[in-house]
Order: structure tokens, then sequence, then C-alpha cells
């Protein structure tokens, strides 16, 4: 029996290819662009974030220190109780 290959096109696969596009342009405008925005505003936020989350560079060193107080009760890191050897 032979083997289906299944394309991965079509017009649902263009459409979000096409949306994926539009939104990077305007996140990325928006991050050019946020210095010249009024500060509060939500172009200048988004902006912001949006440079902010992409910007690796600065996450490597502090690895995920800094965030560490918004997670303290989340119970990340945290070792699970030692089991019992009873059954």
């Amino acid at each position: 029996m032979a083997s289906r290959v299944v394309s991965s096109s079509g017009v649902g696969r263009d459409m979000g290819d096409a949306n994926e596009l539009v939104v990077r342009s305007v996140l990325d405008d928006a991050v050019a662009q946020r210095a010249a925005q009024p500060e509060g505003s939500t172009p200048r936020k988004l902006g912001t974030f949006y440079a902010s989350c992409m910007d690796s560079g600065a996450v490597g060193p502090g690895g995920l220190d800094p965030g560490r107080p918004w997670t303290a009760g989340w119970g990340f890191g945290r070792r699970p109780p030692a089991r019992s050897s009873r059954p």
C-alpha cells in the first residue's frame, strides 16, 4: 500500500501565513515608532512590550531570576516530596 502525502497548503494555511505577516509588521512598526508615541499610549506600550519579548540578549544573562518574585507561589523549580517505599 502506498503512503499518502498530505499537503500543508491551502486557503486556511495561506490566510494564516498572511495574518502572521500582518501582525509581525504591526509589531515591528510599533517597536520602531515607540519613542515617538506619547508616554502611556497603547502603541508605545505595545512596542515596548514586544521589543522586550524579542530581546533575547537581555534574557540570557538574567535567566529566570528577574521573574521569580512574580512566580514564587507557583511551585516551579521545587522538588516533589519523596515517595514512600510502602505500597
